[in-house]
This record gives structure tokens, sequence and C-alpha cells, in this order.
């Protein structure tokens, strides 16, 4: 079984074609994974800064017992 032909001039560029191919199927991978990555960290960085932004006046709301006060910053936050 002859898995690429015999000829020079059908294995040079079936060889180049295939290199290309994988190259660009690599690069997309990469450049997937690598915004995924990136996506996470900025998810997760927005999530702190909103923890740290509403838990002033979601604790002075919990320490009143204003619990739908408390409910509606976090249902408003949420929304956004």
């Amino acid at each position: 079984m002859i898995l690429f032909p015999s000829s020079y001039r059908q294995r040079l560029p079936l060889s180049l074609s295939i290199a290309a191919v994988a190259t660009d199927f690599l690069m997309a991978l990469a450049l997937g994974l690598q915004t995924l990555k990136n996506l996470r960290e900025d998810q997760g960085r927005n999530a702190l800064r909103l923890g740290h932004a509403m838990s002033g006046v979601l604790i002075q709301a919990l320490r009143h017992d204003d619990v739908w006060l408390a409910y509606s910053l976090l249902a408003t936050a949420a929304a956004q």
C-alpha cells in the first residue's frame, strides 16, 4: 500500500498541503485555548471587582435585616 504517490511532482505539493493544514489546525487550536484562558481570567477579575464593589452595600443591608434590598441589588447586578 502506497501512502504517497510515487512521483516527486505529486509528493511535494501533497506534503506541503498536509503541513499547511496541520499548521493551520494547530494555530487555530492554540488561539482558541488562549482566548478561553483570557476569557476565564477576565470573568474572575470582573467577579472580584463586583464583589468588592457590592460588599459594603450588601453588608449594611443585611445588618439592618433588609433582605429585599440585598436581593434587589444582587438581581440588578445579575441582570447587567
